[in-house]
């Protein structure tokens, strides 16, 4: 699937605008988190991965396989695995779960504005 770049800019940005940073602040009670246009490079391209997961992926269960990956990959003898625990499954209820599936429903509902024009690459 061809993704229009300001698409995936579009969309990485509003993951991070609209979880990441609120998400911050509520756990720390005061503004915090950089505005988009600070971030640095790197941390913006892991939003633009997450964002290309998120539009890339037909359900949250594929998304959040993508976003587990890692750390299912390593095993549950790894030394990260014993100090974080296995990752919840995608069906659980856990502030974990709830903000990956923030994320892609809210990149799935930005896709679907304006009958998909944002993929299309064609939105006003």
């Amino acid at each position: 699937m061809t993704i229009p770049a300001e698409t995936l800019a579009m969309a990485a940005r509003a993951m991070y605008e609209a979880t990441m940073r609120p998400f911050l602040h509520i756990q720390s009670g005061h503004p915090v988190g950089d505005p988009w246009e600070q971030l640095t490079e790197q941390h913006q391209s892991s939003y633009l991965w997450k964002a290309r997961k998120a539009i890339e992926s037909e359900t949250f269960a594929d998304y959040y396989a993508w976003m587990t990956l890692p750390e299912r990959l390593l095993g549950a003898d790894s030394a990260f695995e014993a100090e974080r625990g296995c990752p919840p499954a995608a069906g659980e209820d856990t502030e974990r779960t709830r903000g990956h599936r923030a994320e892609y429903h809210l990149v799935q509902h930005l896709l679907r504005v304006d009958d998909g024009a944002l993929l299309a690459g064609s939105a006003a």
